[in-house]
């Protein structure tokens, strides 16, 4: 795991480390495109899928859902990707690869989930510890995610650095907090993966345009500029903006976003199911996924109204749970994202056991894009993902610092004192800002960035003892308050608007929601 952060966070006071200051080969950076994978002659990789047998989703007292179009369920892992190779067409490291590595299976890590023998994938060539950057653009959740030799190593959403509301471009801060925390620069990785095809994404825009042309003019000429200076010229930019040479990668959004609730879940097969009205021509998608493998049979395109809530995915999921058999159910919804609301879906639908990804949208995009990649493509073994926190955290000198600059005084204390301190300011009725270890990726606080107060029937977010999870210091302070109060639980809320980040932010936080306290890893400030 990347080391504490002792300085600024990326964008805040110092240039990018490994972008844009690194000498670039001569030769350009347009690059030349990739063969098109065999059997795909004569079909365009960016067309959607064609209409197949139809297939229903009916909501709990709503209009029957557009039928589903069945995807080429026997389409390859390259088929499932556009391929634009860096310069000089080399396949692999912008090093230059790795001698020794390439053409040899990784064996399954000790923690990690081997695939089954007969569901293996016969991957491209890759190097044993390849480094693979997701990454999610213009977006308004945009995000980064880096995986060294199959592993999540870090990942964290553009606004959490900028403070601002989405990303008209790369999320370089993102990214370059990415290459810090995995101790590389731009030149180290093997590859980058966006989550989307940008000329299907563009196809739809423009089909919105016709539908209500000309009243969309307007739109359309705001538009245009944009998508072709930056939205399709996408491999382009990010050699640009990090000297990064080697290949590019782009994966279809719910395909990415399936790997994503399958890949790092604890299941050796299960059905999929995603449901993400951004994006491209679909809005929801299903398939199944074992061992390495991530396939989707349907899509439910774009309707002109439509329902994507939580009582509707409870319907897909039911309906899943009957087509398929399987008894355990991956799922990457936008209006899915904590384990409460992923039980209920498991009450609902049949499914024994679920696996929920927290981080869902263009966040999980990034994640899932990456993981694609390196799994289904590379076929590196796959391992689970314990918890969100994948992103920066900071030292105790740097929270120091942060309040010094604020004028404001934090008392340290042992770690068992902090617990009893914080417990009894919360059993008293005090709301507490709660600032530790890294920061979580995805839309919500999960224990390290949040407000905390005693329960309320009305908070957004309920934290006790299960959901604490992999979080020994959340743990911890639950266990503490529980012994104060009887009470298994404590109400949170997000800190700051954007989730906080730095020392800073929670500082700003702390002002702004004119809390009672705040606690700064084992720093305690009290108003």
């Amino acid at each position: 795991m990347p080391g504490p952060v002792g300085a600024p966070g990326p964008g805040r006071g110092g240039p990018l480390r490994g972008l844009g200051a690194r000498p670039r080969p001569a030769g350009g950076h347009r690059g030349r495109r990739g063969r098109r994978p065999p059997g795909r002659r004569g079909r365009g990789q960016d067309r959607p899928a064609g209409a197949g047998s139809a297939h229903g989703l009916q909501a709990p007292g709503r209009a029957r859902l557009p039928a589903l179009h069945r995807a080429d369920a026997q389409g390859s892992a390259r088929g499932d990707l556009c391929h634009r190779r860096g310069r000089g067409g080399q396949r692999g490291s912008a090093r230059g690869g790795h001698p020794g590595a390439l053409g040899r299976r990784p064996q399954a890590a000790s923690g990690s989930l081997p695939p089954r023998p007969d569901q293996e994938r016969p991957g491209a060539e890759a190097p044993l510890n390849s480094q693979v950057l997701g990454l999610s653009a213009h977006a308004p959740d945009a995000a980064a995610c880096l995986m060294q030799g199959g592993r999540v190593i870090a990942a964290a959403q553009e606004t959490r650095f900028s403070r601002g509301a989405g990303c008209a471009g790369l999320p370089l801060r993102a990214l370059n907090y990415c290459l810090q925390a995995g101790g590389i620069t731009a030149l180290d990785l093997d590859a980058v993966v966006f989550h989307e095809k940008p000329f299907l994404k563009l196809a739809r825009v423009l089909a919105g345009h016709l539908r209500s042309w000309p009243g969309s003019f307007g739109r359309f000429r705001a538009e245009m500029p944009g998508w072709l200076k930056d939205g399709l010229c996408l491999p382009m930019t990010v050699r640009e903006e990090t000297g990064f040479a080697g290949p590019v990668f782009f994966v279809k959004r719910h395909l990415a976003q399936a790997a994503a609730a399958f890949l790092p879940s604890p299941f050796a097969e299960a059905a999929i199911l995603t449901v993400d009205d951004g994006g491209e021509w679909a809005v929801a998608a299903r398939g199944r996924g074992a061992g390495l493998t991530v396939r989707l049979s349907e899509e439910l395109r774009r309707p002109a109204r439509h329902d994507l809530g939580e009582a509707a995915v409870a319907a897909m999921a039911r309906e899943l749970r009957r087509d398929t058999g399987l008894d355990s159910l991956c799922l990457a919804a936008t209006a899915v994202t904590d384990e409460a609301a992923g039980q209920r879906i498991l009450e609902d639908s049949g499914f024994k056991s679920i696996f929920v990804q927290t981080a869902a949208g263009d966040a999980a995009g990034a994640l899932g894009a990456a993981a694609f990649v390196s799994h289904s493509l590379w076929s590196l073994p796959r391992t689970r993902l314990l918890d969100p926190y994948l992103g920066p955290d900071f030292t105790a000198a740097r929270i120091r610092r942060a309040l010094s600059n604020a004028g404001l005084q934090g008392r340290e204390l042992p770690e068992d004192e902090l617990f009893r301190t914080t417990a009894a300011l919360l059993a008293e009725g005090k709301s507490v800002g709660w600032f530790q270890g890294r920061m979580e990726f995805g839309p919500r606080s999960r224990g390290n960035r949040s407000i905390l107060r005693r329960p309320d029937a009305a908070a957004p977010q309920a934290l006790d003892e299960a959901a604490a999870g992999q979080n020994p210091r959340l743990l911890g302070l639950l266990r503490a308050f529980r012994g104060l109060t009887g009470l298994p639980r404590l109400s949170g809320a997000d800190l700051g608007e954007p989730l906080a980040c730095t020392p800073e932010d929670a500082i700003a936080a702390f002002r702004s929601a004119r809390l009672n306290a705040m606690v700064l890893g084992d720093l305690v400030v009290l108003r």
